[in-house]
């Protein structure tokens, strides 16, 4: 009795080392796999020149982040289009946040971010919406092609003119650079439902002044039509 009680228990110790050491070396290969992700300081490089010849990017190093599992990040409107595989580039002094697709060499969402941490949190949150919203009726308009398309800026003043009588078109012009994307950029602290109007008409992601553009001073918002 006493062998086969001696011997149950020894069975029960060698199938629990088995268990630890299988559950550990999966642990491993998790890591492994997690590792294998990361970017080496040459592919962080050339990620970084490839998005900065697509955008103006902050003069410093941002935080780089590879989304693995999209279903996870369906909550946020920042992550709506993005696909796993997609590059997220967080500027943290500058306060943005760059979604990028290397797949198609293509930048998906470019937002400002909010890092007002609280106690229990301090992850930063993108954010498409300017605060305290206080114009809302009629809105003068600038409209930027930041396109090589000749008259691009004009078409689409006069399309949203058409579609919305509260919106004025008071200046069109050229970016310094290419775009690809919409960008609208508040100026004067418009309310959220106008943009809102605005991004029914003409998709758009609502972000800061980009560095080296020039906000025109009789304008509410600034319109920049993107080459999507």
């Amino acid at each position: 009795m006493k062998k086969k009680y001696f011997l149950a228990i020894l069975i029960a110790l060698v199938l629990l080392s088995f268990s630890l050491t299988l559950y550990f070396y999966k642990k491993y290969q998790t890591a492994q796999k997690i590792l294998q992700k990361q970017l080496n300081p040459d592919e962080r490089e050339k990620l970084i020149a490839q998005v900065g010849k697509l955008i103006e990017l902050p003069k410093e190093e941002p935080t780089i982040a590879n989304i693995s599992d999209k279903e996870k990040l369906k909550d946020q409107s920042f992550f709506q289009n993005a696909n796993n595989g997609d590059k997220v580039l967080i500027f943290t002094k500058a306060k943005k946040a760059i979604l990028y697709r290397p797949s198609i060499n293509k930048i998906i969402e470019v937002s400002q971010i909010n890092l007002e941490a609280s106690s229990s949190a301090s992850v930063a949150t993108p954010t498409s919406t300017p605060a305290t919203p206080t114009i809302t009726g009629n809105i003068k308009l600038a409209v930027y092609n930041g396109t090589k398309i000749k008259g691009l800026a004009a078409k689409k003043g006069d399309l949203i003119t058409e579609k919305a009588s509260n919106f004025e078109v008071v200046n069109i012009d050229n970016t310094v650079k290419d775009y690809y994307i919409n960008m609208v950029v508040n100026l004067k602290k418009v309310s959220n439902n106008v943009i809102q109007q605005l991004n029914k008409i003409i998709p758009v992601k609502v972000v800061a002044l980009p560095k080296g553009e020039t906000a025109p001073a009789d304008a509410d918002l600034l319109l920049i039509i993107g080459k999507e």
